[in-house]
């Protein structure tokens, strides 16, 4: 009594029907559209990029699953997607050679970007407890890894030379926005209990921050390396980097990524009293975390009601423990 008659099914199946010439003309034309995009005349790396536009396919399947309700790149739904889009990565950089950032840049595009940022909505990683310190962690090491080899390689793909740079500034933000993960207490059980956990010492190891001169010798490289890649790009490739410069936030996370280094370095430098051996510490001609240390604060605090406009604070950015072991150190200083 319950069967449906044929006239009762047709238009389930026309609508199936329907359903699956618009996927196979969708999938054609964004596959013509990749062809274009990458394979273009003077390609140096044709064969790399036929596996490349597999993975960017199943990128746009797994953002697209992203966006339901409770899924993220964690979920069950998702991993058959990451897998197959794993196979496509190993090929693409399998037919790259090892002196090029592009094969080094998988983990920014593919992970970071389109599944880690894309969900978590925000650079500092721990910030909607959706990753622990532990996970922020690995992820630092990801990103220091990704970093280097932006530096130490060229990219030989006209898109690369743009996503070197790009991978570059956004790694270099996350990592000074997460690198004190490196020192929480119980990193593998630990939540924060606010964003502005750098501050609170309940929750910072003050010790073994104190004592982790690697992490404080990264920062000190990472420096050198904004102004390493800022020189490379501003005289070799001037389009694209006025192109970055030109970004809407790019004046905020600049500043943000130099005062952070800055803020770490001069505080591990006092509480350690590294300080006392730095001739002219306390002179900004001499000091340039010092100089940078001043110059970003008062930017900061010059653009605070319009940063308050856009929900953005600056109390875990200007930090005022900070500030008062630099006046204890250098009575002189002005801010």
């Amino acid at each position: 009594m319950n069967a449906k008659s044929p006239n009762q099914t047709k238009p389930l199946k026309k609508l199936l029907l329907i359903a699956l010439i618009a996927l196979i003309v969708g999938n054609a034309l964004m596959y013509v559209n990749q062809r274009s995009e990458w394979l273009y005349d003077g390609q140096p790396y044709p064969k790399a990029k036929e596996w490349l536009i597999g993975a960017n396919f199943m990128m746009v399947y797994g953002n697209f699953l992203t966006k339901l309700p409770f899924v993220d790149e964690k979920s069950l739904i998702v991993q058959p997607v990451l897998a197959l889009q794993d196979y496509f990565i190993k090929r693409w950089k399998e037919n790259l050679p090892d002196d090029d950032a592009e094969k080094y840049a998988d983990w920014y595009v593919f992970r970071l970007m389109m599944y880690i940022m894309n969900t978590s909505g925000s650079t500092v990683l721990y910030g909607n407890n959706k990753y622990s310190f532990e996970e922020t962690i690995e992820f630092n090491e990801k990103a220091w890894e990704t970093i280097e080899n932006m530096v130490k390689f060229e990219a030989k793909d006209k898109m690369f030379q743009k996503i070197r740079l790009a991978a570059f500034n956004n790694l270099s933000i996350i990592f000074t926005n997460n690198f004190t993960a490196y020192w929480i207490k119980n990193p593998l059980y630990s939540k924060p209990k606010s964003k502005n956990y750098r501050s609170d010492e309940s929750q910072v190891n003050i010790p073994k921050m104190l004592k982790d001169v690697k992490q404080h010798e990264r920062l000190i490289k990472l420096r050198e390396y904004i102004k390493y890649m800022n020189a490379l790009y501003s005289s070799k490739y001037p389009e694209i980097y006025d192109k970055a410069r030109k970004a809407k936030t790019a004046e905020y996370f600049e500043n943000e990524r130099i005062h952070a280094i800055a803020s770490q370095i001069l505080y591990w430098q006092i509480r350690t009293n590294r300080h006392a051996n730095i001739d002219g510490f306390c002179q900004t001609d001499k000091n340039e975390y010092l100089k940078d240390y001043i110059e970003t604060r008062k930017w900061f605090l010059a653009n605070e009601d319009d940063l308050k406009a856009k929900g953005v604070s600056i109390k875990s950015t200007v930090i005022k423990s900070v500030d008062d072991k630099i006046k204890e150190v250098c009575e002189d200083v002005k801010f």
